[in-house]
């Protein structure tokens, strides 16, 4: 199986990265497609999103980067969802513990940890979704360095959220460079759009001119159900089937398969 793994990155906060990881593997699962959905971010909000209970798993993430290769069984750490499809590693707070623990790790390359791990199953599932952290540290090293393509979420109403797309780029290009000659940017996602704002407007027409066709059709507007789904623990798509945001977020799937699908011709 030609396994797509996702990862879904940008060091600044509040740009909807993980409803983004959420929604997307719940659009992408619901199409048929067996998606696995890994939580690296101390936060567990993807995890919360489809109402796992963090702090009540014994199994999770952490254990990606802490585990004893020779006995660690990644099967125990894989939780099924309430989306038919949709499976999930979930995180625990504990990973921010690992974080500041990970650079000690002398014995192995502490950059490729997650890849190797992955490595096991990836065959498993069509589709790889990482939720990173929202920094450029070791852990999203790691996400870089285990993922085929990057998505990128830009919020479209602030203007400094392009600011440190210039940083992202400078570590992808190291990555690239050093550790992962596979991954590329498969696409920028404008998040909270709001087509009545003159600034809004004004970054999606910058996103277009700087970035293309790398640009995603899909925008995501700024819409309560998209705010409201992760309060009840639940992805768009089943929290408000008939919704904006469950239709955008099942749209932009359907962009992501077809761009996996261009690759594949070109």
């Amino acid at each position: 199986m030609n396994t797509r793994i996702i990862a879904i990155v940008n060091q600044k906060g509040g740009v909807g990265k993980t409803t983004s990881a959420v929604n997307l593997s719940a659009g992408l699962a619901m199409m048929g497609h067996k998606t696995l959905l890994i939580d690296i971010d101390h936060q567990s909000n993807t995890s919360s999103s489809l109402g796992v209970r963090p702090l009540t798993q014994e199994n999770t993430v952490c254990q990606l980067f802490t585990a004893p290769a020779e006995t660690f069984n990644i099967s125990t750490i894989i939780l099924e969802t309430m989306v038919d499809n949709l499976f999930l590693i979930p995180s625990h707070r504990n990973l921010s513990s690992v974080e500041l623990d990970l650079p000690y790790k002398t014995n192995i390359d502490n950059r490729i940890m997650l890849r190797d791990r992955i490595s096991i199953i990836s065959n498993n599932y069509e589709f790889i979704i990482i939720d990173c952290p929202p920094s450029l540290n070791l852990l999203a090293i790691n996400c870089l360095t285990c993922a085929k393509e990057i998505l990128i979420p830009i919020k479209s109403e602030d203007k400094f959220s392009l600011d440190g797309i210039v940083q992202l780029h400078s570590v992808i290009s190291s990555i690239k460079q050093n550790l992962n000659p596979d991954i590329e940017i498969m696409g920028y996602l404008p998040t909270f759009y709001t087509a009545s704002t003159n600034l809004a407007r004004e970054i999606l027409d910058q996103l277009k001119k700087q970035f293309d066709k790398q640009v995603f059709e899909t925008v995501i507007g700024k819409r309560i159900h998209i705010a409201e789904a992760p309060i009840a623990h639940q992805p768009v798509q089943l929290y408000a089937k008939g919704s904006y945001g469950a239709k955008a977020y099942n749209e932009l799937a359907k962009e992501v398969i077809n761009r996996g699908k261009e690759k594949i011709i070109s």
